[in-house]
């Protein structure tokens, strides 16, 4: 529903007295209602309030989204509650008015019948109260919020930070905040995703204000932030419509610096209560309003923190200081231009989807049986017309305000009108075109249950099944075959998939097992083959729903309901475009309408059967004018064809008038009593007022009840025998002149590639490529924020890797036990997820290889060449500093190796006692490691991928720097090995997630020992190798020793106790560090030949061999 505006409302206003006391009672009762809702929220928030933690606590103990969603949900729910209910409480004397009168006017005229007051009917305004929070926000300024912001600390008390922690949570863990994939192909076309229908499949997706959630999480951030509707002079709100803030509330001076940041918020808060469809306007510029939200909320607060001291005292500080342009000058800008350019983006989409409507039309008229396997494509085809015609209706000048969306105003109409002033031809051409293509789809959808009943059968069953038996052979000596097994045997049988004509039963049966055991895959291990199956699985479910609710996808594809609440411009502006010359399309919009009075096209928008009946008279009438004015040009264009028929005949007639009369009247003699009685008829139709006009009855079919032709009856021979001639002529369909159709989707991403091309080739990269690049990372990054926007797409993905190594594998300063001393993780920002990917994987537990794919497309070839440089250069930097590290303890190095050379059990003491030291090399190995993994993934999709990554990239430049100094070169060689041994004894071996293959189990070891793998010389590979396997069997042993147990008992259990077969074993991500470890190193060896193969071939790099050897050491030196 619309809000109504009190001006509106009051010109609205019943006249008789008994109306005006009818209004009376409804508002009456409407304030008893929000009485209670008032005290259910009071009783709600002190049930609530025990959730939150202390502001004394731990951070880990606070209520957050991503520990408690849904109590997250309720508190935020009971919050906006509370100001909803409190901004219609506080002045009863104006809203509740206006929510009775609304509400009157819905149901008042039906008060009398019994049979209407149904609980159905009825219309409650409390449940419906967003718009008129935003009406009122923007009718009485922010007095009203300030108030309630102060009764609400009052009731918060030592709360507050801990809701504004609360509010910041959701921001930060919100899916939709982040996830622009989502967004990225929105009002895009997508020629794939069409034939593919997914676009019919699933509906338009929303915009991001358009969640509720949204709305209620500004609400809770404005109560909780008090500063933020306030200026730096005084307490006075800064709305351009406000008013004397209250004298409770509370005020602190700013400085100047800080002044303009107290206006983002409420633009923000302005946005949400002027429209939630705010993204509408920016399609073609996606933009995360909500991560700019997030800095606008951050940096105030920081600044808040800094400036106030009572307000530092109860909120937290949430990051560092960051400068942020206004979040409404950026919605401005952009606004502003997609406004002025949108009608030529629309007039494209226009092209290409009456282009899909007519080529769908040629094909069912040509082939109807094509309806079958074109049946996506034919779903897509209207759904994408029926999002154009209602941009073209909204935005058409002539249509009325009261049905315009919020943000359509008369700013925003005078700016659109620039580039678009209305498209009465290609809407009607649309509406045409897609009415034809529903009948067509209607009137062969016998084909589809027979197509896709074959297809599903013998198809799609085949498919599963064999999907289904190659997962089975897959995981047949894994502990998941016990559980998968038994969930998927029940999909082998192809008669499963069999519908029955006459019900669904069958099919609702497997759909229904299909998801719960689907729920239950998704919790275990994901292999590939699931994935597969979930694919083909999807697509029978598909298929099922186009045999059993063809109809209603084919209702919910080419739905057209919002026509008549723009009748104006549809049944009349456009009608008379098109009626002179398309009376195609003349016809078919009154086929549409005629369709709407008979129910085909459902009206979602009538409220009870009283509404229904009076638009039904409504579109009777309007039938009737449009049935008039049809019959008027028709009989205009048949008359004027007529005589111009009738004048070519004359003048063919003129050459030989004796013979051609001689003809002329045998024929007339024959036929005399036929054209007396045709002439009669005539005579007493044009003599009954009634019918002296053409009357159409059926137009869908095109029959004529009766004709009265305007001409003499000397010429009734020539005109019976052009009539019907004409009469098909006028009212027949009409082609398309001929054009060059292209794929809109394809041209878009063709321009995008050459775009970001010639940027890639262009631009040069302002990163460093020396060591200062690992200077940049060491401290807060020094690059501001305004330089940062004037960076380069490639420069800013190789800015992420970088700080993904640096920053992610960095010991966190955290003390708390619960987080793990080092995080080698990639978070959701690594790679953009690809289009066709699911949201629901969690990109934390593997990198997708079509993300990497789709992401190396998108930056090019000369962008991936500029990555890898700038990770090469990181990596040689890296090195270096691990080498600074190793000569720096050069002391407690050399003592270890002695001690592991010498077989001495005291190197895990001397370890623990330099614990700090240790960490910091480990940690160095882990960042090692991890910047070797990114540049294998990258340098795989570079042009010089058929060489090795750290032999091109990395080695030569190693080795130049060593040889520039033979004694550091010496200490590096020596001293590397011990460094590699003595890093498995330090602290940074927690469990953390890996993200690339689901066999490693250990982000550090697999990360570790792929540094080790390229940094250990060959000279030292074999004992170092064994050296490292000793160290890390030691390390394992120490961490499966019972606390209780002695030192001699846990060294004779050692053998028993180390099982690398076993999955629960502690052993068992250190042993697949090794694993990896040994192969690549044995893979880089290559030919023994050289001066140390004697040396090498003493100890065989292979796993199955030097793990006895390595237990055996173990055990002796114990």
């Amino acid at each position: 529903m619309q809000a109504m505006s009190i001006d509106k409302m009051n010109a609205s206003l019943p006249a008789g007295d008994a109306e005006r006391s009818a209004l009376h009672s409804v508002a009456t009762s409407i304030y008893h209602l929000m009485k209670h809702l008032h005290h259910w929220q009071q009783a709600a928030w002190e049930s609530l309030t025990r959730f939150f933690a202390d502001n004394s606590s731990s951070d880990s103990s606070l209520l957050t989204f991503d520990s408690h969603p849904q109590l997250t949900r309720l508190v935020l729910a009971t919050v906006a509650k509370y100001v909803k209910v409190t901004l219609l409480w506080t002045s009863f004397s104006v809203i509740p008015g206006l929510l009775a009168l609304y509400s009157f006017l819905h149901y008042a005229q039906a008060a009398g019948d019994a049979a209407a007051a149904t609980a159905a009917a009825q219309y409650s305004p409390l449940e419906h109260t967003d718009h008129r929070v935003r009406e009122f926000v923007l009718h009485f300024g922010t007095a009203p919020l300030l108030r309630i912001q102060h009764d609400f600390q009052a009731q918060v008390a030592d709360k507050g930070a801990s809701l504004a922690a609360l509010a910041l949570s959701c921001f930060e863990r919100y899916e939709g905040c982040h996830d622009l994939a989502k967004l990225r192909h929105q009002g895009v076309f997508d020629l794939e995703a069409l034939v593919s229908g997914a676009y019919a499949s699933h509906s338009s997706l929303p915009d991001l204000l358009n969640a509720a959630d949204v709305a209620d999480w500004v609400i809770c951030v404005v109560l909780c932030v008090p500063h933020q509707l306030q200026n730096a002079e005084g307490g006075s709100p800064l709305s351009p419509r406000s008013m004397p803030s209250s004298p409770t509330s509370p005020s602190s001076p700013t400085s100047p610096t800080n002044a303009s940041s107290f206006l983002q918020l409420w633009d923000f808060m302005e946005i949400i209560a002027r429209d939630r469809l705010v993204l509408t306007l920016h399609r073609n510029h996606v933009v995360n309003l909500h991560n700019l939200l997030y800095q606008q909320i951050t940096s105030s607060l920081s600044a808040s923190a800094l400036s106030t001291g009572t307000a530092s005292s109860s909120m937290p500080s949430f990051g560092g200081s960051r400068s942020s342009v206004s979040l409404k000058k950026i919605m401005s800008a952009l606004g502003k231009h997609a406004l002025r350019n949108c009608g030529v983006v629309h007039r494209q989409r226009r092209e290409v989807a009456a282009w899909l409507l007519q080529s769908c039309v040629q094909l069912m008229q040509h082939n109807p049986g094509l309806v079958a396997p074109s049946f996506p494509l034919l779903l897509a085809a209207p759904a994408v017309a029926r999002d154009e015609i209602e941009w073209a209706m909204c935005h058409h000048p002539g249509t009325k305000a009261p049905l315009l969306p919020a943000h359509i105003k008369a700013e925003h109409l005078h700016r659109v009108l620039p580039s678009f002033s209305g498209a009465e031809r290609e809407l009607a051409e649309l509406l045409t075109l897609s009415h034809r293509l529903r009948g067509l789809m209607e009137e062969h959808a016998l084909f589809l249950a027979e197509y896709y009943q074959t297809f599903l059968v013998d198809g799609d069953a085949e498919g599963i099944a064999f999907t289904i038996r190659e997962l089975f052979t897959a995981i047949e000596s894994t502990p998941s075959s016990s559980v998968i097994q038994p969930l998927l045997e029940g999909f082998l049988d192809r008669e499963r998939y069999r519908v029955s004509s006459s019900s669904s039963t069958t099919r609702v049966t497997w759909v229904r097992e299909w998801r719960q055991a689907n729920a239950h895959l998704v919790t275990g291990t994901q292999l590939p083959l699931l994935d597969v199956l979930r694919a083909r699985m999807e697509c029978a479910v598909r298929h099922t729903q186009y045999i059993c609710v063809s109809s209603q996808l084919v209702e919910h594809a080419a739905s057209f309901s919002k026509c008549w609440w723009f009748g104006d411009v549809v049944f009349e502006q456009c009608f008379e475009q098109t009626v002179a010359t398309s009376p195609c399309s003349s016809v078919a919009l009154m086929e549409i309408l005629l369709s709407l009075a008979a129910g085909t096209y459902i009206l979602d928008e009538l409220v009870d059967t009283e509404e229904a009946t009076q638009h039904l008279e409504r579109m009777m009438q309007r039938i009737d004018r449009m049935r008039a004015s049809l019959v008027q040009q028709v009989g205009l264009g048949l008359e004027a064809v007529v005589k111009r028929d009738i004048s070519l005949q004359r003048d063919e007639i003129f050459p030989a008038p004796d013979e051609k009369a001689e003809q002329v009247e045998t024929k007339i003699t024959a036929s005399t009593r036929k054209l007396f009685s045709f002439s009669r008829v005539q005579s007493s139709h044009v003599q009954r007022p009634s019918n002296a006009e053409l009357h159409f009855v059926a137009f869908p079919t095109g029959s004529i009840d009766a004709a009265a032709l305007r001409c003499s009856l000397k010429d009734a021979c020539e005109q019976v025998q052009c009539f019907l001639r004409v009469v098909q002529r006028l009212l027949g369909g009409y082609e398309l002149e001929a054009g060059d159709n292209f794929a809109l989707g394809e041209a878009v991403q063709v321009a995008l590639a050459k775009a970001l091309e010639t940027e890639c080739d262009s631009v040069v990269s302002v990163l460093p490529q020396d060591k200062r690049l690992l200077e940049w990372t060491v401290d807060t990054p020094r690059v501001a924020q305004t330089e940062l926007q004037a960076w380069s797409l490639v420069d800013r993905i190789a800015w992420m890797l970088v700080s993904l190594v640096t920053r992610r594998c960095h010991p966190s300063t955290c003390s708390s036990p619960a987080l793990p001393a080092v995080l080698a993780s990639v978070r959701k920002c690594c790679f953009v997820l690809a289009p066709a990917a699911s949201g629901e994987i969690d990109s934390r537990d593997y990198t997708d290889s079509e993300a990497l794919r789709y992401l190396v497309a998108l930056v090019g070839s000369s962008g991936v060449e500029s990555i890898c440089a700038t990770v090469s250069n990181l990596l040689v930097a890296q090195i270096l500093k691990l080498r600074s590290s190793i000569e720096a303890e050069h002391a407690v190095l050399a003592f270890m190796d002695m001690a592991l050379s010498g077989g001495a059990t005291n190197d895990v003491v001397l370890a623990s006692a330099q614990t700090r030291a240790l960490d910091d090399i480990a940690t160095q190995l882990v960042q090692i490691g991890t910047a070797v993994f990114l540049l294998q993934l990258l340098h795989g999709h570079s042009t010089s991928a058929s060489k090795d990554a750290w032999e091109t990239r990395v080695a030569s430049r190693v080795l130049r720097e060593l040889q520039q100094d033979p004694d550091r070169r010496a200490t590096w060689t020596r001293l590397l090995p011990v460094a590699c041994s003595s890093a498995f004894h330090a602290s940074v071996w927690k469990r953390t997630t890996y993200l690339s293959r689901v066999s490693a189990t250990d982000t550090n070891a697999h990360m570790m020992g792929l540094a080790m793998a390229r940094l250990l010389p060959a000279p030292h590979s074999s004992p170092a190798v064994h050296r490292c396997a000793v160290a890390a069997l030691k390390r394992a042993s120490t961490c499966t020793m019972q606390p209780s147990s002695s030192g001699s008992a846990s060294r004779s259990k050692l053998p028993l106790q180390l099982d690398p077969s076993s999955s629960e074993s502690p052993a068992q991500p250190l042993l697949e560090a090794l694993d990896l470890l040994v192969s690549t190193a044995a893979a880089g060896i290559g030919d023994v030949s050289g001066p140390h193969g004697p040396a090498l071939g003493e100890l065989e790099l292979v796993l199955e061999r030097l793990l006895p050897r390595a237990v055996l050491t173990l055990h002796s030196a114990a």
